[in-house]
């Protein structure tokens, strides 16, 4: 079994990004992965666009809970709380292979998030 459907299969927490258009889900093995939802639920959606855009360890044991508020992801685990910037966590989606995806993941969520807080 790959590492996508172990993590599908072990996910014990998640929360909505505040603009709708991400799902981050922690699971038992201390990691968060960032789901763009517009890529994975497109009726054209492919086996790559399934995947996590973004994947990262958060602590040391399982991620118990996520919380998302209108600027930070919260999560606890092994006795810990810890915080992550929506702005930063969208920015590590770049890459210098992947900047035009990069560019439009980043409008889409600036456009959504002022759109949602009447800005």
């Amino acid at each position: 079994m790959g590492p996508v459907e172990l993590l599908h299969m072990s996910v014990f927490s998640q929360s909505f990004s505040p603009c709708g258009r991400f799902l981050a889900a922690g699971n038992n093995y201390g990691e968060i992965a960032l789901f763009s939802l517009s890529a994975a639920l497109s009726p054209d959606a492919s086996e790559e666009g399934q995947k996590p855009i973004l994947n990262f360890t958060a602590h040391g044991g399982s991620v118990f809970s996520l919380l998302s508020t209108d600027t930070h992801l919260l999560s606890t685990g092994n006795g810990e709380i810890s915080a992550w910037s929506w702005e930063e966590l969208i920015k590590k989606v770049c890459c210098p292979e992947n900047v035009h995806r990069c560019v439009l993941v980043w409008l889409n969520y600036l456009t959504a998030c002022r759109f949602l807080l009447g800005q």
